[in-house]
């Protein structure tokens, strides 16, 4: 088996380094992923309780609803090129924390 020689392994500290960004990307993006389901379930708790205790013309009951769903789908895609954004930055970081974790194990070997 031949192994890439020209990938130094980190030093402890850049480890530590590595690993807390890892620790740190993966909670900021829990934290989109619930501020998504929130939205989602607030919007839908509005949405009912507009309908079921809405008051004046329908049309208007119902443009309003359309520009609240509008809203939240804009915000739930703004969210989400965040996620994507936090994901490119990730993915470098883990891919050099594998090829670090590898080739440790194969140096003590």
């Amino acid at each position: 088996i031949v192994r890439n020689r020209h990938i130094s392994l980190m030093n402890s500290e850049e480890v530590k380094i590595v690993k807390n960004q890892l620790i740190s990307l993966d909670e900021e993006a829990q934290l989109k992923r619930d501020k998504i389901q929130a939205f989602k379930v607030n919007t839908e708790k509005l949405r009912d309780h507009v309908i079921q205790n809405g008051t004046g013309e329908p049309g208007v009951r119902e443009q309003f609803l359309s520009e609240m769903e509008k809203a939240c789908q804009t915000k739930i895609a703004t969210i989400n090129r965040d996620l994507l954004q936090i994901r490119n930055i990730r993915r470098p970081l883990a891919h050099k924390y594998e090829q670090h974790l590898e080739m440790s194990a194969y140096e003590n070997e």
